[in-house]
C-alpha cells in the first residue's frame, strides 16, 4: 500500500470560498474524486448573508499533486456553481490554483514557483 495513502493527513488551507448563507452544501459530493484528499471547514467570520468555507488539502505528497488536488477541488466547486447548485459563489482567496493546476508549471504548496518539480 502507498505510504501517502496511509499517512496521517497534514492539512493546509489553499482557498476560501463564499456562498449564500443557508445554502446546504456537501463539498465531498460536489467534488466526487476519491483521490482528492481535502476537506472544507466553515470559517468563523463572513459578511452578513454569506458563508465562507476554508478549503484544505492534505500536503503529504509532491507539490504538483497538492496543486492538482487544489485545482480539482476548486474546479468542481466552481462548475457546481455554474450549474446553479451554489448561490452567489465566488473564490475569496486561492484563485491562482485554478491556473497552476491546469498548467504543467512547477509549483509549491504556497503557490510559489519551485524549480525542478514536475
Amino acid at each position: 500500500m502507498d505510504f501517502l495513502q496511509t499517512a496521517s493527513p497534514v492539512w493546509r488551507q489553499v482557498a476560501i470560498v463564499e456562498i449564500s448563507d443557508g445554502t446546504d452544501v456537501d463539498f465531498l459530493q460536489l467534488v466526487r474524486d476519491d483521490h482528492a484528499r481535502f476537506r472544507a471547514e466553515r470559517a468563523a467570520e463572513a459578511p452578513a448573508g454569506f458563508e465562507w468555507y476554508k478549503i484544505l488539502v492534505d500536503v503529504n505528497g509532491a507539490d504538483h499533486k497538492i496543486a492538482k488536488t487544489a485545482w480539482v477541488v476548486l474546479t468542481a466547486i466552481k462548475k457546481s456553481a455554474e450549474e446553479g447548485l451554489l448561490k452567489d459563489f465566488r473564490i475569496i482567496q486561492g484563485q491562482h490554483w485554478l491556473v497552476l493546476g491546469e498548467s504543467n508549471a512547477p509549483v509549491g504548496v504556497d503557490g510559489a514557483m519551485v524549480a525542478g518539480v514536475r
